[in-house]
């Protein structure tokens, strides 16, 4: 943060999300510079956004407030990460896929490998936005206990 408080031009900054697991892999630690909530897909299907609790984006002040905050996994099935170009990506009414019709997406999907839910969740948005394409980046990443994919499109 400091670097890019020190070095960049004013008015730019940057989000991100960053998450360490536990060498068991049934705890994270998450600090959200930010970013919209990463969702969590429970192995009962329900999904949750966590930490909701948005810090702020790195560049902004010079001495960004360190927010790490944990989560027990043992219940979680996937970790669902996504860009900014996913959840603000419109249709031909102006209408933003949303945080909310992401969420919607998973519980179908809790049974399925990462890589079937990036692919999956990846073509719900284009086929939204269609025949218009997205004006960013559709990056999803799914980390799944045994396993994680990605996909940017």
């Amino acid at each position: 943060n400091s670097s890019l408080d020190r070095n960049s031009p004013a008015d730019c900054f940057a989000t991100m999300i960053i998450c360490r697991w536990s060498k068991a892999g049934d705890e994270v630690e998450i600090v959200n510079a930010g970013h919209h909530a990463p969702l969590w897909l429970r192995n009962d299907g329900a999904v949750d956004a966590f930490p909701e609790r948005v810090g702020l984006p790195l560049g902004i002040v010079p001495d960004w407030p360190d927010q790490v905050v944990h989560r027990d996994t043992k219940d979680d099935a996937a970790l669902v990460l996504s860009s900014d170009g996913v959840t603000e990506c419109v249709d031909q009414d102006k209408q933003e896929f949303g945080l909310d019709r992401l969420k919607a997406l998973l519980p179908a999907l809790a049974d399925r490998a990462a890589g079937e839910i990036a692919a999956t969740m990846a073509q719900s948005v284009h086929t939204f936005c269609a025949p218009l394409s997205p004006a960013d980046d559709v990056t999803l990443l799914v980390v799944r206990r045994h396993g994680f994919a990605s996909s940017t499109q």
